[in-house]
């Protein structure tokens, strides 16, 4: 049996768009980008840069502010034979000849947006092609001159060459490398994927700005490798992104950690969770109690995922579950108790509601009890009835018991602790029965 063929270009381009050659593959603004159509543009991206001398082997820096550009022109590279190295366009002078030293690239494509300052010192290092500035660039002009699909992408790449090689500081303040092939990427990319759910193409998003391109790959990795869609947006330009991923449908989002929590907070502004997402696949920093709570309340059916980045002698991805402090874990879900009050609060003659966690020894998970005011309210056969068509069993408190106020801390909060006290003694308590 011939050895399976592993190159990056295949599992996140060719095979996604020979599945479903009209699925969205790029989103940046209202323009939307097909498999099929980034396919084609790569193939002739490809060809501009044959004429630009890169072959394989070659080295080529990517200095690009574009998501879109970034994307299309790391996989021309790769169907070039070549070996990427992503460069911040946003790194100062001297870190940019710091990389461009170490790397020796011989063909350096960046934004035509870049300070003169930066422009001068890789003109001086390497052939320089400038991307998107006003009179096409040699590249784009060869792309739109015809020679799009003027050549079958996918043909030098093969499973140990080198493919992406990204350089940062050590802790000793060195300037460290390290090398992926197309086979530790990959198997990265098909790990990442273990972690996702289903099977069905299409519904996983990535969000996030160009700011880090080591994250981008990561992006590329868990989405395109998925059938997925990557949505290029910077979280604080002010766009209505909790709208987009909630339209588009999405059960998987992967994103920096700010930007899921400027999405967490828009939804919940627009008093509207976003239920529909099953997994958030984040990377950058742990999530805070109160962080934690917060993504919850807005994406309550949501399990977090955090992206470690990937192993330097395998490629392989580490892919772990982040659950927040606070939370509830029952039935296999992370319980957010404040998203569980919202539900019982809105339950007619239940005035106020706090939901805590209260492990008995005699079951798996902890117990769900929830303290209601509801002065004349409805039965407690009413409540269960409620919330058994509005939340999952493991959201579905186990008890009640009616106060005539809340325990609060000095904040105003639900105090918890006390809470729980109250319920392990048992006082007026009403257990939930089968029905």
């Amino acid at each position: 049996m011939a050895r399976e063929r592993l190159d990056l270009l295949t599992e996140c381009l060719l095979s996604p768009c020979a599945r479903d050659p009209l699925a969205t593959a790029l989103v940046r603004g209202d323009s939307r980008i097909r498999y099929r159509a980034l396919r084609d543009r790569c193939a002739a991206l490809a060809a501009a840069m044959d004429a630009e001398g890169a072959k394989k082997g070659d080295v080529v820096a990517l200095m690009l502010t574009d998501g879109v550009d970034f994307v299309a022109h790391m996989f021309a590279v790769l169907a070039c034979g070549a070996t990427v190295v992503p460069i911040a366009a946003d790194a100062g002078v001297a870190d940019v000849a710091r990389l461009l030293e170490a790397s020796t690239p011989s063909l350096v494509i960046a934004t035509a947006t870049l300070p003169a300052e930066v422009v001068a010192e890789v003109s001086r290092r390497a052939r320089t092609v400038r991307v998107g500035r006003r009179g096409l660039s040699s590249i784009e002009a060869l792309e739109r001159a015809g020679s799009r699909g003027g050549r079958a992408i996918g043909k030098a790449a093969t499973s140990t060459v080198d493919a992406i090689k990204f350089y940062a500081d050590g802790s000793d303040g060195e300037l460290g490398s390290i090398t992926f092939t197309h086979r530790q990427l990959v198997r990265s990319c098909r790990n990442v994927a273990d972690a996702l759910p289903g099977e069905e193409s299409g519904r996983v998003a990535a969000l996030g700005p160009l700011h880090q391109p080591a994250a981008l790959v990561g992006q590329v990795l868990a989405t395109l490798g998925h059938g997925g869609t990557l949505y290029f947006a910077d979280p604080d330009d002010g766009g209505d992104h909790a709208r987009w991923v909630r339209s588009s449908h999405v059960d998987t989002l992967g994103a920096p950690s700010a930007a899921v929590l400027a999405i967490a907070r828009q939804a919940l502004e627009q008093s509207a969770p976003i239920d529909k997402v099953e997994v958030i696949l984040k990377w950058g920093a742990r999530l805070t109690p109160d962080e934690g709570e917060l993504v919850r309340d807005a994406f309550p059916a949501a399990k977090i995922l955090r992206w470690h980045g990937m192993d330097a002698e395998t490629g392989r991805a580490t892919v772990c579950e982040e659950l927040a402090p606070g939370l509830i874990e029952r039935g296999g879900e992370g319980v957010s108790p404040t998203a569980v009050e919202a539900t019982l609060q809105v339950i007619p003659g239940i005035e106020q509601a706090a939901v805590v966690g209260v492990v008995d020894p005699a079951e798996p998970d902890p117990r769900l009890v929830a303290f209601v005011v509801a002065p004349g309210g409805k039965s407690e056969k009413d409540w269960r009835a409620f919330v058994q068509q509005q939340l999952s069993p493991a959201r579905q408190p186990d008890r009640w018991i009616v106060v005539d106020e809340i325990a609060r801390n000095d904040s105003g909060q639900p105090d918890r602790a006390a809470l729980a006290a109250q319920a392990s003694g048992g006082r007026r308590t009403r257990r939930r029965t089968s029905s």
